[in-house]
């Protein structure tokens, strides 16, 4: 799992992924043991991104992402950005507050959380 935040943080300094709105706090993964949270900004280029990595973490490691098991959880988004996002990373959405790891969500600072569980 080191390997996948390493690839996100490549990614992040490269400007392969948009500037998260608000004062950015240096970290876009939390990682504990299988399950992986992303910050990211809601835009179809960073979800594609994002795919691009955990596809690439696949192929190299065999740990394959089941997107049946995600969950997407934005804070001041529309339905159609949402929607859109979806087209790049087909996965549920689940309405904030909620908790994860037993402990409740932030309710702002970033524009879209996803999770893995």
């Amino acid at each position: 799992m080191e390997v996948l935040n390493a690839m996100v943080a490549e990614a992040d300094q490269r400007g392969l992924l948009s500037l998260l709105p608000g004062s950015h706090f240096g970290q876009r993964t939390s990682l504990y043991t299988d399950d992986l949270v992303l910050f990211l900004a809601l835009t179809l280029e960073d979800f594609r991104c994002i795919r691009a990595i955990l596809d690439l973490f696949a192929g190299a490691s065999g740990l394959i992402t089941n997107l049946d098991k995600c969950l997407i959880s934005s804070i001041r988004c529309s339905e159609e950005d949402i929607a859109l996002v979806q087209q790049a990373f087909p996965c549920q959405l689940l309405p904030l507050p909620c908790l994860y790891l037993g402990a409740p969500s932030p309710s702002g600072g970033c524009d879209a959380r996803m999770s893995r569980s």
